[in-house]
């Protein structure tokens, strides 16, 4: 899933004012759905970097095959 595809909570809220973030509780999972995804989005990424960088080092090492 991508973060631009959770709907955030205060989209159409009436209880909205200013500073209510901090006591919502709609809002509070929200904000830990966006972590729970941006973290598993660096965990991709961080696994492709490792792979990315081990193919280079190979790459590297056998130089060419003449």
């Amino acid at each position: 899933m991508m973060i631009s595809n959770v709907p955030c909570p205060c989209e159409g809220c009436t209880k909205r004012n200013v500073g209510c973030h901090g006591s919502c509780e709609e809002y509070k999972d929200f904000q830990g759905e966006l972590e729970r995804i941006r973290d598993n989005i660096y965990a991709e990424h961080k696994h492709d970097r490792y792979f990315k960088a081990a193919i280079m080092r190979s790459v590297k090492r056998g130089g060419s095959n003449k």
